[in-house]
């Protein structure tokens, strides 16, 4: 039975029906049950020994270059004493999940962007209570403690090292890094029982090496490293960036605040952090350019995390606001920086459905993580997609070759989440272009800069290249796109020969500090915030961490406009970047063709700027009002 005919075949019967909506889920939890018996309910763990099979995908690649240091001990006194892992499950019903998603993003189907309500991802692919009651038994067994994840398909166990050694057959040790860093980590791949190897997607929480980083650059910074007086740049106070109103203006997104009356009314914002962050450092950003007070809402995922990295916090808010100041809430998600909250973090945001447009201004390289965690995920960007919730996430802000920590390797690399496939990866742009143009460009104290044409370059920082995870996804074509001379495939990406590997960034916008953005921040907890004194707390800032919010802001601004959420961009952007509607391409986007992401100095080996899509900044950075009409 076809699974994509009969979802349609539901859906147009019940489409004008009162109880449609509900019906419609309920439709489609039968069909699922009708076309893959006995996936609901798995044999239980069994009560006598049985024998174990290993899960490869648990296994971190980081401990093929690092020295071990001996296996991890934890005493009473020591924080890491008790560990707390996340068993990920897998998703019932996985292939018709992904079917679904296919659909709902088919412009032809008749589920298109009828986007799942909060909690019937749970009910369609969530396990069964037989599954949890299997994982839960061989857990108790082995001695921890098991409680509820932020997601369905997540519990979190707790116990000592060595019983978590226990449970999962493997050695916990201590390790460091050619560079100095030091972690621990499980050093083989974990076993569990056969019966229970098809409900586990994986373990996360076994290695404390994650900590994913900000990705923002600062001016101050590199006035503080020596490389001389930062220049004014922008209307902001003592030319410390771009303002609110210069953003919108070099970006064209005062049409938008005209047809809309108010700037981004009626949607819902989130940001994804890992660190604390000030109120009173946006409420003075917003004292300074007299914006709306937009109401903010902390959500807490596990334990609040410290405020060492306020900096990131405050410039995705402040960015936000900036674009999109009549927004009806911001929503600051916050965890502590670890593959356990992280992942609950992303869980959590999902679960809640509440934030329409979403910005991730943190990554990690994908080597730097295991392949349980990267899939878990994937699950959680699923169902944001499959709800309707635009996600952007920064490409990062080392150029092509942001992963050295791995042995010095300088091999090109791309950072986990922007890579995500259900994820719009943002890059980099600059105004400052004398080295490849002959000037620069500054709007000065000019409150309406029109878009300089032909003064935006590749920001040399802006990071991209080919995903060696994702093969590339469906939507991702047109001009620019396979590129012989730098597109991967193959065994690149873990794909069979021939099968093109995803390609990232997928959009820009200007993000190097020398052009940056005004950003206000005095948090003592982060020493980028109480350097910042040049200007009394206002500090120039750059980096794909800016790009991303802003994206986000402008996806709230679609939402807003059209009165309904878009969902993920990827689908209707790629659309316009196609030899038979090029003319559309190019009103809607600025199409970067200047410079590279070589980033270190290596020129020739960064990914270039070129017409159409390239590997530095994608299909460009937009004309938002442009844009949005053709979406």
């Amino acid at each position: 039975m076809n699974a994509s005919r009969n979802v349609i075949s539901l859906k147009k019967r019940w489409l004008g029906n009162a109880f449609g909506r509900g019906r419609l889920v309920a439709g489609i939890v039968l069909l699922l049950i009708m076309i893959a018996p006995g996936v609901q309910d798995t044999i239980g763990y069994a009560q006598v020994p049985e024998d174990l099979v290993t899960l490869s995908d648990s296994l971190l690649p980081q401990i093929r270059v690092a020295h071990v240091l001996g296996q991890h001990t934890a005493s009473a006194q020591d924080s890491n004493a008790l560990m707390t892992v996340g068993i990920v499950l897998t998703p019932s019903n996985q292939s018709q999940m992904n079917t679904l998603e296919t659909e709902i993003y088919q412009p032809s189907s008749s589920l298109y962007h009828h986007w799942l309500r909060t909690g019937d991802f749970d009910g369609l692919f969530g396990p069964s209570s037989s599954q949890l009651a299997s994982v839960h038994d061989f857990l108790h067994r082995a001695g921890l403690r098991v409680t509820d994840g932020h997601s369905a398909l997540t519990l979190l166990a707790t116990g000592t090292v060595s019983q978590v050694e226990s449970a999962f057959h493997t050695r916990i040790n201590d390790y460091r890094l050619p560079d100095g860093t030091t972690f621990y980590a499980n050093s083989t791949a974990i076993q569990v029982p056969r019966s229970l190897k098809s409900m586990m997607q994986g373990v996360v929480g076994l290695t404390n090496l994650r900590a994913a980083r900000s990705l923002y650059t600062s001016s101050d910074k590199q006035e503080q490293s020596g490389r001389g007086t930062k220049p004014a740049y922008g209307a902001a106070p003592g030319g410390s960036g771009l303002t609110p109103e210069q953003i919108a203006s070099i970006y064209n997104a005062n049409q938008i605040y005209t047809s809309l009356h108010t700037k981004g009314q009626g949607k819902v914002l989130g940001v994804f952090e890992l660190s604390g962050y000030s109120l009173s450092d946006v409420s003075a950003y917003e004292q300074q350019f007299g914006l709306p007070k937009v109401p903010l809402q902390d959500k807490i995922v596990g334990t609040a995390p410290d405020q060492t990295q306020a900096l990131e916090a405050v410039l995705d808010i402040e960015l936000q606001m900036a674009l999109a100041p009549n927004i009806d809430k911001i929503l600051v998600y916050q965890a502590v920086n670890s593959d356990v909250g992280a992942l609950g973090e992303l869980q959590q945001m999902a679960k809640d459905n509440q934030a329409d447009s979403i910005s991730i201004s943190w990554g990690d390289c994908e080597p730097d993580l295991t392949a349980s965690y990267i899939k878990a995920e994937a699950t959680v960007f699923a169902q944001m997609a499959m709800q309707g919730q635009s996600v952007f996430a920064a490409s990062g802000d080392d150029g092509a070759f942001g992963c050295k920590r791995i042995n010095g390797d300088s091999s090109p690399q791309v950072l986990d989440p922007a890579s995500q496939p259900n994820v719009t990866a943002v890059g980099g742009t600059s105004f400052a272009s004398t080295t490849l143009l002959g000037s620069d460009y500054d709007p000065g104290t000019d409150p309406h800069p029109s878009y300089p044409a032909g003064k935006e370059v590749a920001w040399s920082k802006s990071g991209g290249g080919n995903s060696h995870v994702w093969a590339r996804p469906d939507y991702q074509q047109g001009v620019g796109v396979d590129d012989p001379s730098y597109s991967q495939n193959g065994s690149w990406c873990g794909q069979s020969q021939g099968g093109a590997c995803r390609e990232v960034p997928d959009v820009s916008l200007n993000a190097d500090s020398q052009t940056g953005y005004a950003i206000y921040c005095t948090d003592s907890a982060d020493q980028n915030c109480s350097a910042s004194t040049t200007y009394n707390g206002w500090v120039r800032v750059g980096g794909t961490s800016a790009s991303a919010p802003l994206w986000a802001a402008f996806g709230a601004l679609i939402d807003s406009h059209y009165g309904h959420r878009a969902g993920l961009l990827n689908h209707a952007l790629y659309s316009l970047d196609s030899s038979t509607d090029y003319a559309s391409y190019t009103s809607a986007f600025h199409d970067i063709v200047v410079g590279n992401n070589s980033a270190g100095g290596f020129f020739d080996r960064g990914y270039p700027a070129g017409a159409g899509y390239d590997m530095v900044t994608g299909l460009g950075t937009p004309d938002m009002y442009r844009l949005l009409q053709l979406l």
